[in-house]
């Protein structure tokens, strides 16, 4: 008897998803398929200007990376913040890009594109890549000055529009 009750059960269930099929034939199937959903724009990367340090264990930290400017001889400028500070290394990387020998300083000063306060030079061999680090041991930013990385030129020499040299500045500075 217990073989007829499966039996009868076993038949029942055939004859009810028989009848499920035909009475829907045209059901959908539903299957895990990705949906194209929009996701918000987000910007991620590094801080876009030094009005907005990122706090580190209490430290206001300030970091800016630029490509160099062209038919300029001051081919890095960037204005310290609204505090003083120091370096945590602010370096130039020159990947050519100029047709002969150049010599480039790296400076600071209340005027952009002055180079009052001295802070090493470095000499580019043409079409050379070349790394530079500014002497900056000991030195205090004052708020609101430029620290720039300039070509060595001498009074009255004209860059030309046409004067591009390949490369970047990076800067990361704390306050104090």
């Amino acid at each position: 008897m217990n073989n007829n009750v499966l039996a009868g059960i076993a038949a029942i269930a055939v004859i009810g998803v028989g009848l499920a099929l035909i009475a829907k034939p045209n059901a959908p199937i539903t299957v895990n398929t990705p949906v194209n959903v929009e996701s918000p724009a987000r910007s991620f990367g590094a801080v876009s200007s030094l009005d907005s340090p990122l706090d580190v264990n209490g430290a206001r930290l300030y970091m800016q990376g630029m490509s160099f400017r062209t038919g300029s001889s001051t081919v890095c400028a960037l204005k310290t913040p609204n505090a003083s500070t120091t370096a945590l290394a602010i370096t130039g990387h020159l990947n050519g890009g100029v047709a002969h020998t150049q010599t480039y300083q790296w400076a600071y000063s209340s005027t952009l594109g002055a180079t009052t306060t001295d802070l090493g030079k470095i000499l580019a061999e043409s079409s050379g890549k070349h790394s530079s680090v500014a002497s900056t041991t000991g030195v205090v930013f004052p708020p609101n000055n430029f620290i720039i990385l300039k070509m060595a030129t001498t009074t009255g020499t004209t860059i030309s529009t046409s004067y591009a040299p390949l490369g970047g500045c990076m800067f990361e500075l704390v306050e104090v």
